[in-house]
C-alpha cells in the first residue's frame, strides 16, 4: 500500500511540473531523469538518516534536500519563479505532504484523496483553455545539409 501511495505522489508531482512546462515549453526527458533523481533523494536520505537522527529530524533533513535540488534544477532551467511557486510548492505539498500522511495511522488514504481531489480541483480551471495538441506538439529538428 506504502508503495502504491510513493507512486501516486510522483507520478502527481510529474504530473503538475508536465503540466506546467508544457504549456510554457521545454520539456525533454533528460529534465525528467534529474527530477525523478530529486524526487528519489528524499527516499534515500530518508532510509538512511533515519537509523541515525530521530525521526522528525531525518525527515526535514530529507524533505529540504529533495526540495532544495528540485528547486535549485528547475531555477535554471525554467525560471525562479517556476521553480519556487509552482514547482516548490508542488514538491512541499505532494514530496512532504504525502509522506507525512504515512505517519496519521487511519487517515493516510483520506489524506491523499483530499490532496488529489484538490489538485484536479485546481488544475482543471488552469488548464481549461489550453490547446493540448499545440502544446503538446514537438517542433521538428533541423538537420543542415552536408
Amino acid at each position: 500500500m506504502k508503495a502504491a501511495l510513493r507512486l501516486i505522489a510522483i507520478v502527481v508531482v510529474y504530473g503538475i511540473i508536465c503540466i506546467a512546462w508544457a504549456v510554457i515549453g521545454g520539456v525533454t526527458a533528460i529534465h525528467f531523469l534529474f527530477l525523478g533523481a530529486a524526487f528519489f533523494a528524499f527516499h534515500l536520505l530518508f532510509a538512511y538518516t533515519v537509523d541515525r537522527l530521530p525521526i522528525p529530524e531525518a525527515f526535514a533533513l530529507a524533505s529540504v534536500v529533495s526540495v532544495a535540488l528540485v528547486v535549485s534544477y528547475l531555477r535554471l532551467v525554467v525560471s525562479p519563479r517556476f521553480a519556487f511557486v509552482e514547482a516548490g510548492i508542488a514538491q512541499l505539498v505532494y514530496r512532504v505532504g504525502f509522506s507525512l500522511a504515512h505517519f496519521w495511522e487511519g487517515f493516510t488514504g483520506l489524506t491523499i484523496t483530499v490532496l488529489s481531489i484538490v489538485t484536479l480541483f485546481l488544475l482543471m480551471p488552469l488548464t481549461g483553455r489550453v490547446r493540448w495538441s499545440q502544446a503538446a506538439t514537438i517542433a521538428p529538428v533541423r538537420v543542415a545539409a552536408p
